[in-house]
């Protein structure tokens, strides 16, 4: 597949999922008002987006899955970047623990879904070939 094909791909696939992320959010809202189940509703708003961000570097997995070798990820991204991100995403949210940051940080609603995008692509960009 040429990288033109790859970026239609990826533009086409970002977009049917952003459309079901939409459908989805206004029945999980839908339930939370009307039944009072909100965790589903939280749980989906704090990670809906991650699959964003893998989307985006599709290339990158292209790229690495093309090998027959093992992959693996890089543990000192993770440490320094992937636990930080699930640190912001989880917690108060999901995890009912005092945070460290302030207030307005975590609960700012346009800090959530960058965070979940980036979280995605880190994801998957950190992939490497053993």
């Amino acid at each position: 597949m040429t990288n033109k094909q790859m970026v239609f791909v990826q533009a086409a696939m970002v977009f049917l999922y952003l459309f079901l992320v939409s459908i989805i959010h206004v029945k999980l809202l839908e339930q939370a008002s009307g039944a009072l189940r909100l965790y589903p509703y939280i749980v989906f708003g704090q990670s809906a987006y991650i699959p964003v961000g893998c989307l985006l570097g599709l290339q990158h997995i292209a790229a690495v899955w093309k090998g027959e070798k093992r992959v693996r990820w890089s543990m000192r991204t993770w440490f320094f970047v992937v636990f930080p991100f699930l640190y912001l995403l989880l917690i108060p949210y999901i995890i009912p623990l005092n945070s460290l940051l302030p207030v307005v940080m975590i609960t700012n609603p346009s800090i959530s879904p960058v965070i979940q995008v980036v979280f995605g692509y880190i994801l998957v960009s950190t992939m490497k070939e053993k």
